[in-house]
């Protein structure tokens, strides 16, 4: 009996070894950057590297990259956009006698509503929009400025799963840290 106990002890320490029993932690490396992903509990994950960490639904697929960090779940998509800010995002007021220009540019989105919410302890803001013609809001932006670094959100589902899309949304911009 005790050789059988050494023998099924030594093949799990062996399968233990190999990783073939995941032990919950999934860490990537990437360029520069360390991602985690981990579980928090059965129904969320965690997501961190050097820059940003969020919390996000089990049943989501994350893909992380240098600029960006994308999640899915069917329809439903995600998209946070990392950058700096530089002089590209200040806004200056240019006016010319000589030169004025005007255009009118028909925009495929109607704004539903704009407010300001708090993320990571700032003003950030918050676009919900719809696309025209469509009954309800498909999109929503949340910009957030913090520390010298602006992250742009992108969350998008179909028009007949946008309401129920926002618990899953709230999860990741009420857990969203910059660091």
């Amino acid at each position: 009996m005790k050789k059988h106990v050494f023998i099924i002890s030594i093949l799990f320490l062996i399968v233990l070894a190999s990783g073939c029993i995941n032990t919950g932690n999934n860490n990537q490396t990437g360029q520069n950057t360390t991602n985690n992903l981990t579980d928090k509990n059965s129904k969320m994950k965690h997501y961190e590297d050097s820059e940003m960490s969020f919390d996000y639904p089990e049943g989501w697929n994350l893909n992380p990259g240098n600029y960006s960090v994308s999640l899915f779940n069917g329809k439903k998509q995600i998209t946070i956009e990392k950058t700096s800010i530089t002089a590209a995002y200040e806004s200056k007021t240019v006016s010319s006698k000589e030169n004025t220009v005007s255009a009118t540019v028909m925009l495929p989105l109607e704004i539903v509503s704009n407010k300001t919410i708090k993320v990571d302890g700032v003003d950030a803001q918050e676009i919900i929009y719809r696309s025209k013609g469509d009954s309800g809001p498909s999109r929503m932006e949340v910009t957030i400025n913090k520390n010298g670094k602006l992250f742009k959100m992108h969350l998008y589902a179909p028009v007949s799963e946008f309401n129920s899309a926002q618990a899953d949304f709230n999860v990741i911009i009420n857990s969203f840290k910059i660091k």
